[in-house]
């Protein structure tokens, strides 16, 4: 089983600022590449893993704004 981190947790260990992953979960903020490669490297998914995963979810967004399925 797993531990739980908090997003104040992640930023340190990644060593990005608390906003970006608070924006990040909130869906305010993309993850950027660089963000991506920090959290593969961290979580040991690897870049694309977070990239994907972001542009799965901006076509999501997009087909349900054009209404698209």
């Amino acid at each position: 089983m797993s531990e739980a981190i908090s997003a104040n947790q992640l930023a340190l260990a990644i060593r990005v600022p608390a906003n970006r992953i608070t924006g990040i979960l909130r869906g305010e903020r993309a993850v950027s590449a660089e963000t991506a490669v920090r959290l593969g490297r961290y979580l040991g998914t690897g870049a694309e893993f977070w990239m994907n995963l972001q542009g799965a979810g901006e076509l999501w967004h997009a087909r349900r704004r054009l209404r698209v399925v």
